[in-house]
Protein backbone atom coordinates (compact mmCIF):
# COMPACT_ATOMS: atom_id res chain seq x y z
CA UNK A 1 0.00 0.00 0.00
CA UNK A 2 1.08 3.52 -0.47
CA UNK A 3 2.26 5.03 2.34
CA UNK A 4 3.37 9.06 0.93
CA UNK A 5 3.48 10.97 -1.68
CA UNK A 6 5.28 10.75 -5.21
CA UNK A 7 4.80 7.21 -5.99
CA UNK A 8 4.37 6.47 -9.62
CA UNK A 9 4.63 9.71 -10.91
CA UNK A 10 7.46 10.77 -10.67
CA UNK A 11 11.11 9.70 -12.20
CA UNK A 12 12.22 7.19 -9.08
CA UNK A 13 10.31 4.40 -10.63
CA UNK A 14 13.32 2.81 -9.78
CA UNK A 15 13.73 3.04 -5.92
CA UNK A 16 10.09 2.23 -5.32
CA UNK A 17 10.88 -1.12 -7.50
CA UNK A 18 13.57 -1.89 -5.03
CA UNK A 19 11.49 -0.96 -1.85
CA UNK A 20 8.07 -1.69 -2.09
CA UNK A 21 6.52 -3.22 -5.43
CA UNK A 22 8.88 -6.42 -5.55
CA UNK A 23 7.50 -7.73 -1.88
CA UNK A 24 3.80 -7.45 -2.73
CA UNK A 25 1.56 -9.20 -5.40
CA UNK A 26 -0.72 -6.40 -5.62
CA UNK A 27 0.03 -2.04 -4.79
CA UNK A 28 -2.86 -0.25 -3.69
CA UNK A 29 -1.80 3.19 -4.87
CA UNK A 30 -3.33 6.75 -4.71
CA UNK A 31 -2.91 7.42 -8.55
CA UNK A 32 -0.61 6.26 -11.37
CA UNK A 33 1.13 8.81 -14.09
CA UNK A 34 -0.39 7.59 -17.69
CA UNK A 35 3.67 6.97 -18.31
CA UNK A 36 4.47 4.63 -15.41
CA UNK A 37 6.78 1.50 -17.13
CA UNK A 38 4.73 -1.17 -15.60
CA UNK A 39 6.52 -4.02 -17.14
CA UNK A 40 9.70 -2.44 -16.64
CA UNK A 41 9.28 -1.33 -12.57
CA UNK A 42 6.65 -3.66 -11.49
CA UNK A 43 5.94 -6.63 -13.69
CA UNK A 44 4.93 -9.30 -11.55
CA UNK A 45 3.01 -6.72 -9.03
CA UNK A 46 -0.67 -5.33 -9.96
CA UNK A 47 -0.89 -1.69 -9.35
CA UNK A 48 -4.46 -1.05 -8.10
CA UNK A 49 -5.71 2.61 -8.16
CA UNK A 50 -7.42 2.59 -5.13
CA UNK A 51 -7.17 6.31 -4.18
CA UNK A 52 -6.12 7.13 -0.42
CA UNK A 53 -8.51 6.06 2.07
CA UNK A 54 -7.45 9.33 4.39
CA UNK A 55 -8.55 11.27 1.45
CA UNK A 56 -12.49 11.72 2.67
CA UNK A 57 -12.02 12.44 5.99
CA UNK A 58 -9.89 15.72 4.84
CA UNK A 59 -12.06 16.40 2.13
CA UNK A 60 -14.93 16.93 4.72
CA UNK A 61 -12.49 18.42 7.57
CA UNK A 62 -11.31 21.19 4.59
CA UNK A 63 -14.79 21.85 3.37
CA UNK A 64 -15.78 22.51 6.93
CA UNK A 65 -13.28 25.65 6.39
CA UNK A 66 -14.44 29.47 5.35
CA UNK A 67 -11.80 29.19 2.74
CA UNK A 68 -13.48 32.82 1.30
CA UNK A 69 -12.12 34.45 4.36
CA UNK A 70 -8.28 33.48 3.51
CA UNK A 71 -5.68 36.18 5.20
CA UNK A 72 -2.60 37.50 4.18
CA UNK A 73 -0.30 34.65 5.62
CA UNK A 74 2.44 32.98 4.12
CA UNK A 75 3.31 29.33 5.45
CA UNK A 76 6.13 27.59 4.56
CA UNK A 77 6.47 23.88 5.07
CA UNK A 78 9.77 22.67 4.94
CA UNK A 79 9.78 19.20 3.56
CA UNK A 80 11.90 16.84 6.05
CA UNK A 81 14.88 15.29 4.55
CA UNK A 82 14.63 11.43 3.72
CA UNK A 83 17.91 11.19 1.60
CA UNK A 84 19.49 10.53 4.34
CA UNK A 85 18.53 7.15 3.21
CA UNK A 86 20.79 5.92 0.33
CA UNK A 87 20.95 5.55 -2.36
CA UNK A 88 18.07 7.79 -3.45
CA UNK A 89 16.64 9.21 -6.48
CA UNK A 90 17.16 12.91 -6.52
CA UNK A 91 19.08 16.26 -5.63
CA UNK A 92 21.47 16.11 -1.96
CA UNK A 93 20.43 16.22 1.25
CA UNK A 94 23.05 19.08 0.70
CA UNK A 95 21.58 20.85 -1.83
CA UNK A 96 17.41 20.87 -0.45
CA UNK A 97 19.44 22.36 2.87
CA UNK A 98 20.62 25.45 0.93
CA UNK A 99 17.29 25.35 -1.21
CA UNK A 100 15.64 25.36 2.52
CA UNK A 101 17.95 28.20 3.68
CA UNK A 102 17.15 30.69 0.35
CA UNK A 103 13.75 30.10 1.20
CA UNK A 104 13.58 31.21 4.51
CA UNK A 105 16.06 34.33 3.96
CA UNK A 106 13.95 35.37 1.24
CA UNK A 107 10.79 35.24 2.97
CA UNK A 108 11.92 36.95 6.23
CA UNK A 109 12.61 39.96 3.74
CA UNK A 110 9.10 40.04 2.14
CA UNK A 111 6.90 43.01 3.88
CA UNK A 112 3.04 43.05 2.93
CA UNK A 113 2.35 39.14 4.34
CA UNK A 114 2.90 37.99 7.96
CA UNK A 115 5.10 34.43 7.49
CA UNK A 116 4.91 31.56 8.96
CA UNK A 117 7.24 27.56 9.04
CA UNK A 118 5.76 24.82 9.84
CA UNK A 119 8.26 22.41 11.90
CA UNK A 120 7.54 18.68 12.71
CA UNK A 121 4.54 18.34 14.79
CA UNK A 122 5.28 18.53 18.48
CA UNK A 123 9.21 18.59 18.14
CA UNK A 124 9.80 21.66 20.00
CA UNK A 125 7.54 22.59 23.07
CA UNK A 126 8.30 26.18 24.81
CA UNK A 127 11.72 25.64 23.82
CA UNK A 128 12.41 22.14 24.27
CA UNK A 129 13.35 19.69 22.04
CA UNK A 130 10.98 16.29 22.18
CA UNK A 131 11.97 14.96 18.72
CA UNK A 132 15.32 14.81 17.99
CA UNK A 133 15.46 12.46 15.20
CA UNK A 134 12.87 13.82 13.60
CA UNK A 135 14.71 17.27 13.46
CA UNK A 136 17.89 16.46 11.97
CA UNK A 137 15.37 14.88 9.19
CA UNK A 138 15.53 18.57 8.71
CA UNK A 139 17.95 20.44 9.96
CA UNK A 140 16.41 24.08 9.14
CA UNK A 141 14.02 23.86 11.80
CA UNK A 142 17.10 24.62 13.86
CA UNK A 143 18.15 27.68 12.01
CA UNK A 144 14.79 29.24 12.03
CA UNK A 145 15.45 31.29 15.08
CA UNK A 146 17.69 33.91 12.65
CA UNK A 147 15.28 34.81 11.24
CA UNK A 148 12.96 37.10 13.19
CA UNK A 149 10.13 37.96 10.54
CA UNK A 150 9.13 34.10 10.34
CA UNK A 151 7.10 32.85 13.07
CA UNK A 152 7.15 29.19 14.01
CA UNK A 153 4.15 26.72 14.15
CA UNK A 154 4.38 23.26 15.53
CA UNK A 155 1.43 21.02 14.35
CA UNK A 156 -0.33 18.92 12.13
CA UNK A 157 -0.98 20.30 8.01
CA UNK A 158 -4.57 20.01 9.07
CA UNK A 159 -4.22 22.35 12.51
CA UNK A 160 -1.95 25.01 11.11
CA UNK A 161 -3.82 25.43 8.26
CA UNK A 162 -7.02 26.02 10.07
CA UNK A 163 -5.29 28.51 12.62
CA UNK A 164 -3.66 30.42 9.76
CA UNK A 165 -6.34 30.17 6.69
CA UNK A 166 -3.02 31.63 4.10
CA UNK A 167 -3.29 32.58 1.03
CA UNK A 168 -0.14 31.42 -0.01
CA UNK A 169 1.28 27.83 1.42
CA UNK A 170 5.25 27.15 0.34
CA UNK A 171 6.63 23.41 -0.25
CA UNK A 172 10.26 22.94 -1.39
CA UNK A 173 9.59 20.00 -3.45
CA UNK A 174 6.61 17.67 -4.08
CA UNK A 175 5.49 14.91 -1.14
CA UNK A 176 2.79 13.85 0.91
CA UNK A 177 1.78 17.22 2.28
CA UNK A 178 1.00 18.42 -1.07
CA UNK A 179 -1.59 16.46 -1.28
CA UNK A 180 -3.61 17.21 1.92
CA UNK A 181 -2.61 21.36 1.11
CA UNK A 182 -4.69 20.85 -2.54
CA UNK A 183 -8.22 20.83 -0.61
CA UNK A 184 -7.47 24.12 0.52
CA UNK A 185 -8.55 27.39 -1.52
CA UNK A 186 -4.78 28.39 -0.54
CA UNK A 187 -2.57 29.33 -3.69
CA UNK A 188 0.32 26.93 -3.58
CA UNK A 189 3.92 27.18 -4.77
CA UNK A 190 6.12 23.66 -5.42
CA UNK A 191 9.52 23.90 -5.60
CA UNK A 192 10.29 20.83 -8.28
CA UNK A 193 13.81 18.77 -7.75
CA UNK A 194 15.08 19.07 -10.73
CA UNK A 195 16.98 15.66 -10.54
CA UNK A 196 13.57 13.79 -9.80
CA UNK A 197 11.39 15.52 -11.87
CA UNK A 198 7.31 14.40 -12.30
CA UNK A 199 6.05 13.10 -15.35
CA UNK A 200 4.99 14.92 -17.93
CA UNK A 201 1.27 14.34 -17.66
CA UNK A 202 1.33 14.83 -13.94
CA UNK A 203 3.30 18.48 -14.41
CA UNK A 204 0.34 19.21 -16.70
CA UNK A 205 -1.91 18.01 -14.11
CA UNK A 206 0.02 20.01 -11.18
CA UNK A 207 0.31 23.29 -13.64
CA UNK A 208 -3.16 23.93 -13.42
CA UNK A 209 -3.56 23.56 -9.45
CA UNK A 210 -0.14 24.57 -8.65
CA UNK A 211 2.70 27.25 -9.06
CA UNK A 212 5.95 25.35 -9.70
CA UNK A 213 8.95 27.00 -9.22
CA UNK A 214 12.60 26.06 -9.34
CA UNK A 215 14.81 28.95 -7.85
CA UNK A 216 14.14 31.83 -5.62
CA UNK A 217 13.57 34.68 -8.69
CA UNK A 218 10.66 32.53 -9.79
CA UNK A 219 9.65 32.11 -6.47
CA UNK A 220 9.16 35.82 -5.89
CA UNK A 221 7.65 36.27 -9.31
CA UNK A 222 4.75 34.15 -8.12
CA UNK A 223 3.86 35.82 -4.57
CA UNK A 224 3.99 39.42 -6.69
CA UNK A 225 1.42 37.46 -9.51
CA UNK A 226 -0.37 35.83 -6.83
CA UNK A 227 -1.00 39.35 -4.72
CA UNK A 228 -1.85 41.02 -8.22
CA UNK A 229 -4.33 38.24 -8.59
CA UNK A 230 -2.86 37.91 -12.07
CA UNK A 231 -3.14 34.10 -12.00
CA UNK A 232 -4.83 32.20 -9.29
CA UNK A 233 -5.36 28.39 -9.43
CA UNK A 234 -6.81 27.56 -6.12
CA UNK A 235 -10.25 25.66 -8.02
CA UNK A 236 -9.02 23.68 -10.30
CA UNK A 237 -9.32 19.65 -8.61
CA UNK A 238 -7.55 17.84 -11.49
CA UNK A 239 -4.70 16.52 -9.83
CA UNK A 240 -6.66 15.67 -6.72
CA UNK A 241 -9.15 13.65 -8.70
CA UNK A 242 -6.40 11.65 -10.66
CA UNK A 243 -3.93 10.95 -8.23
CA UNK A 244 -4.71 11.65 -4.76
CA UNK A 245 -8.97 10.91 -3.98
CA UNK A 246 -10.47 7.86 -3.21
CA UNK A 247 -11.34 5.43 -5.36
CA UNK A 248 -13.40 2.85 -3.45
CA UNK A 249 -16.09 2.46 -6.07
CA UNK A 250 -13.68 2.36 -9.25
CA UNK A 251 -10.54 -0.36 -8.27
CA UNK A 252 -8.89 -1.02 -11.52
CA UNK A 253 -5.67 -2.70 -11.10
CA UNK A 254 -3.36 -1.87 -14.08
CA UNK A 255 -2.22 -4.76 -16.01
Amino acid sequence: MQHGGKYLIQKDDIYHQDSDYFFCDSFLAYGVSKLFNKNKYSKNTKIVETGNFKSNFLKKEFKNLKFDHLKNNILYIPISSSFLIKPFYGSMEINHYFKQIEICKSLNKIPYYKKYVKIISRSIIFGKILDQLSLEHNPINFDLVNYKNLSVKSDSVLNVVKDLMPKIIICDSLSTALYELLFTNSEIIIFLDQENLPKKDVIYSLLKRVHLVKNISEMKFAINKIKKKNILKAKNDEFLKKFYLNKSNEFSPIN
